[in-house]
């Protein structure tokens, strides 16, 4: 008897610190539909869950590409508290992901009307801008707009904080911006240091892209970008439309809480597209199958192709992005950042792997840093 009574004891206390040991285990309340049966599994979840436990982290999706192969992995919640999880079909804000879209895009459209991507954007714009299109004599050019070097600004001074979250900005308030602000620098000026890259970024540049677009076309960016690219690629829910009707959509968080989202309307082809994992897998895929047999491959190749280096290494293309691997690989990629959201992109077309990361978090939280860590394990 003082046998049984001893193992029920023991069972009970073994049971006790189990439970005591999950409890304090962070790990044991991460939500997620990742399997855990392959090695891309485990390296995902082990690269991610100190980000997925931190107070402040709502939700993230990714996808791993290898060639055909693709793995979701989705984490988090659409909102936090709602106790939804993101799906592939979530939809989030991509930023400037935004860019290389429009770059696309205006390159098929140069290219279907013979135009030069040398080609001075002044004659496409209000005649009365032309005097602050050019600086030291030397006139912004369509590819000038596009690799970051047209001397631009990022945002125009007159703009509220982005941290406002809604901003409503539009092709007339960037009329009056150019027409009163002188250039930063001599169009073509290349940077001779990442520093010097970084500050000539300019989302500023790609707003006027997308108005010329849609001044030219008559059109709508988004029915642009859905003629151009969404509907050969079947990417059937990326938008520029605001999506508060939508029910499946990441909300935007920043340190305190859920937030708004962004509306940057004058600079919708620098940054205010809407897409999900499904959509940008198939655009993703359409990078590293672009061939010149077609209009838009040969657009896409063209965005691809690098313009600016630092140091001799490729560092801006047109719309997309350079990034050097741990293992010095290089990638083709691209990162979007808004108020809330934090996106990423990066392929290698050799090996057709990719890796799609959309966070509804800011950068403060970041994700980012988490990222780059699992695609220099991923690309070794």
């Amino acid at each position: 008897m003082k046998n049984s009574n001893l193992i029920i004891v023991f069972v009970f206390i073994s049971m006790l610190i189990i439970s005591c040991e999950k409890d304090t285990d962070p790990y044991s309340k991460i939500v997620t539909d990742n399997p855990l049966k392959s090695h891309i599994d485990s390296l995902v979840h082990n690269t991610f869950k100190d980000y997925a436990v931190k107070i402040e982290t709502a939700g993230f999706s990714l996808a791993v590409i290898d060639g055909s192969k693709i793995n979701y992995y989705n984490y988090g919640e659409t909102k936090k508290g709602n106790k939804i999880l993101p799906d592939e079909n979530t939809l989030y804000e991509i930023a400037s992901i935004t860019k290389p879209i429009t770059a696309t895009a205006l390159l098929y459209w140069l290219n279907q009307n013979s135009i030069d991507i040398n080609t001075h954007i002044k004659t496409y714009l209000p005649q009365n801008l032309s005097p602050n299109l050019s600086l030291n004599g030397v006139d912004i050019t369509f590819k000038h707009l596009l690799n970051h070097t047209s001397g631009m600004p990022l945002f125009p001074n007159d703009i509220p904080p982005i941290s406002d979250l809604v901003t409503d900005y539009d092709s007339t308030k960037i009329y009056n911006y150019i027409s009163s602000h002188p250039l930063l620098r001599t169009p073509g000026t290349l940077p001779t240091t990442i520093q010097e890259a970084d500050a000539f970024y300019s989302s500023f540049a790609y707003g006027v892209a997308g108005i010329i677009l849609e001044r030219q076309t008559k059109l709508p960016l988004q029915n642009i970008f859905q003629n151009i690219i969404f509907q050969q690629l079947q990417m059937t829910l990326t938008t520029l439309n605001k999506i508060d009707n939508i029910t499946n959509k990441a909300y935007p968080h920043n340190a305190s809480g859920p937030i708004t989202y962004s509306d940057l309307s004058g600079f919708a082809g620098g940054g205010n597209l809407r897409s999900n994992l499904n959509d940008l897998v198939k655009y993703v895929q359409a990078q590293i199958n672009a061939s010149n047999t077609n209009s838009l491959g040969q657009a896409i190749l063209q965005s691809q192709n690098p313009t600016v280096q630092i140091n001799l290494q490729d560092y801006y293309a047109l719309g997309w992005e350079f990034y050097l691997t741990t293992s010095n690989k290089k990638l083709t990629f691209k990162g979007g950042r808004s108020p809330g959201f934090t996106a990423i992109i990066t392929f290698d077309k050799n090996s057709e792997k990719a890796i799609i990361g959309l966070f509804n978090n800011y950068s403060s939280n970041r994700p980012g840093t988490t990222f780059f860590v699992l695609v220099n394990e991923y690309f070794k």
